[in-house]
């Protein structure tokens, strides 16, 4: 829902993610939680406004998108 908090637990992600909506997205610490787009792709990918992302780390991204 728009406004809401995500929470995500340690661990890596393999995944291209796509934000659309008014959120906030919160690793539970940026050394233990990671979004890894594999070397493809964009991995994280920004499309609305008043959004938060806190405590990832983001690697092995073909490119970061914010628009």
């Amino acid at each position: 829902m728009a406004g809401d908090t995500v929470f995500v637990r340690a661990g890596t992600y393999y995944e291209h993610v796509v934000v659309n909506k008014s959120i906030s997205l919160t690793g539970e610490n940026r050394d233990t939680a990671f979004i890894d787009g594999n070397h493809s792709g964009t991995v994280l990918r920004v499309t609305a406004s008043h959004v938060l992302i806190t405590n990832f780390t983001i690697q092995n991204s073909g490119r970061l998108s914010i628009t």
